[in-house]
């Protein structure tokens, strides 16, 4: 049984949540080992898309373009985004001990 004989027979028993996470990582590593963009939705507009860069978005400061995508971001995000991120990143990304 070859890996795509084993990865299709996992697929059929596996939960779309699951499934939408090892997509989410499949994609991953495709667009690591291919830098061009890997659309899961083809009919998508690229244009209207704030986090696909266009070379007349690399001409812009990374501030600028971090707000305009931050002021896309919906309000029950934002709220659950801690405030002390900056002092306790060792805790948000590794689960250290508070300090």
């Amino acid at each position: 049984m070859t890996v795509r004989d084993k990865l299709t027979q996992e697929i059929q028993q596996t939960c779309d949540s699951v499934l939408e996470e090892v997509l989410d990582f499949l994609l991953f590593i495709k667009s690591r080992k291919n830098p061009v963009r890997v659309e899961t939705n083809l009919s998508q507009n690229p244009q209207n898309d704030p986090s696909i860069a266009t070379s007349e978005q690399s001409d812009r400061p990374i501030w600028e373009i971090f707000e305009e995508v931050s002021d896309n971001l919906p309000d029950e995000i934002l709220t659950d985004l801690p405030t002390d991120g900056s002092t306790q990143h060792d805790r948000y990304l590794y689960g250290s001990p508070k300090q």
